[in-house]
């Protein structure tokens, strides 16, 4: 079930976000060639990641529960991440009794997952265009994957947070925070002033064909690690997302741009509405509500390439900071309210709440029964 995943992927990763890296004028093949450097090293070494930290991870747990025994009983004295971290010391994978690694698997699924660090990587590089070659870009490589392999499992893996779809605590936000700190340590002086930092006709088409790929991938990427009941759910909501993120980009740009909208526009917008569906597409929201969302995101990056962009194009080649993380963060409200609004208090009625426990294991008992409700 995993090879349609890894296709899409590929094509999202290797064509889509590749191709967007080429619109310098003069430095569009250099781009393209880090680019696919870039990747295979980072997903190497992602997969590797990806695999060792959960063996550690549970040779602990096993060794702080090894008193309970298995299988194990709730404890309501507990609280239910407790509980949870006590019924995956009985299932997950440790290290081999001699201290050893275990034999490690490489599965479609491992690639798959190793990818999303490659895109982390890749939304990084794009505030370090023309700023740094490739000796230390490969370093900058190995510390951004080991750090966001070391950020999902504290997140996601470790303490429950909900990012199924990778926009807030990992790929999106993660990448372009990440990207930027780089950037504002090795940028020269005045680079934007560079004619060479700069698109031309030709690589301009390069980059918009790169969005395409990733437009018509982006069902796939935002839903692969949703779980397997709520995929087809995900892929309908980034799409309806995706729809409006194109419509209202050309209306948002028309407001506010004095020369009107232009295709470029229509490539930031489109990409901004997928990054902004990436966290609450799996929050059971209406399609409605999912095309609002992309509106939104798209008018967050509108707005921000108008107005923050020229004020930070010394330290943001590309616009990561509109296009990946400001859409992030209003996912990630998006997701806080509909949370509070649909989950906390009922105000809202969510459709396929009933596989509310799928996407936040830790929450209302999924994983201990008998305790009580969170407060």
């Amino acid at each position: 079930p995993d090879l349609p995943f890894m296709f899409d992927l590929n094509m999202y990763t290797y064509l889509g976000v590749c191709l967007t890296m080429t619109f310098l004028r003069k430095y569009a093949y250099t781009s393209l060639g880090m680019s696919f450097l870039m990747g295979c090293l980072a997903q190497e070494w992602c997969c590797l990641l990806l695999q060792w930290i959960p063996l550690v991870h549970c040779s602990q747990l096993k060794e702080m529960f090894k008193q309970v025994g298995c299988p194990y009983g709730a404890n309501p004295e507990l609280t239910q991440f407790e509980n949870f971290q006590r019924g995956l010391s009985c299932t997950c994978t440790s290290l081999s009794s001699n201290g050893g690694l275990p034999p490690l698997q490489l599965r479609i699924s491992d690639f798959i997952k190793g990818q999303y660090g490659v895109v982390a990587v890749m939304v990084s590089y794009g505030a370090l265009l023309g700023k740094v070659n490739p000796q230390q870009m490969m370093l900058i490589v190995i510390i951004n994957v080991t750090a966001y392999c070391a950020n999902k499992f504290l997140c996601v893996d470790y303490r429950g947070g909900v990012d199924n779809t990778g926009s807030l605590y990992t790929t999106h936000i993660f990448g372009a925070s990440f990207g930027l700190g780089c950037a504002m340590i090795v940028s020269g002086k005045r680079p934007s002033e560079n004619p060479d930092n700069a698109p031309r006709y030709q690589s301009n088409n390069y980059a918009i064909l790169g969005s395409l790929f990733m437009f018509v991938c982006y069902p796939s990427f935002n839903s692969y690690w949703a779980p397997d009941v709520l995929r087809v759910f995900v892929a309908t909501s980034t799409f309806a997302a995706l729809m409006a993120g194109g419509m209202f980009s050309f209306i948002w740009a028309n407001l506010l741009y004095p020369e009107g909208p232009t295709v470029m526009h229509l490539q930031d917008g489109v990409l901004a509405a997928g990054v902004a569906a990436s966290t609450p597409a799996c929050m059971f929201i209406d399609p409605v509500g999912m095309m609002l969302v992309g509106a939104g995101g798209t008018l967050v990056a509108t707005l921000s390439f108008r107005f923050i962009q020229p004020k930070i194009s010394d330290q943001d080649t590309q616009g990561v900071t509109s296009l990946h993380l400001l859409p992030g963060l209003w996912g990630a409200l998006v997701m806080q309210a509909v949370t509070v609004a649909g989950i906390d208090r009922n105000w809202i009625t969510l459709q396929n709440s009933e596989q509310l426990k799928s996407v936040m294991p830790h929450y209302a008992g999924a994983f201990c029964p008998s305790a009580p409700p969170l407060p």
